[in-house]
């Protein structure tokens, strides 16, 4: 097991996770990013294109995605053993390909732990109008 390996989830270790998520996307810090996604993870985006991790790092890295502000809201997790859900509603300020948008988006992140170590393995946003 990792060093500093979490035994379990809890209600903070998840929310740890989302967080670190969160900053790592507003601050295009793609190596935290990748250090989060398990490497087969998938990115479902509310426009329903499917990214993997480097495609999705890809864009980010680029400057074609930019996450300016992400807010989460009426969130809700479940835990059950090493797997964690976390849902809710993500209100997103975002550049795409040098265009502002303003996005409302309910999203479902799957995580697991692995010896001990968050590894998101599927996020999915669904526009909220």
């Amino acid at each position: 097991m990792a060093q500093n390996a979490i035994q379990s989830w809890t209600a903070a270790t998840l929310e740890a996770a989302e967080a670190a998520r969160c900053l790592a996307m507003t601050t295009r810090d793609c190596t935290a990013l990748r250090a989060l996604f398990r490497a087969d993870a998938q990115w479902v985006h509310s426009s329903g294109k499917v990214d993997t991790v480097d495609g999705f790092l890809a864009k980010l890295a680029s400057g074609d995605a930019l996450y300016l502000a992400i807010e989460r809201s009426e969130l809700s997790n479940r835990i059950e053993g090493q797997v964690a859900l976390a849902s809710g509603i993500a209100t997103i300020d975002a550049l795409k390909e040098g265009a502002s948008h303003k996005l409302r988006n309910r999203f479902t992140n799957l995580w697991v732990l692995e010896d001990g170590v968050p590894r998101l393995i599927w996020a999915q946003s669904t526009a909220v109008k």
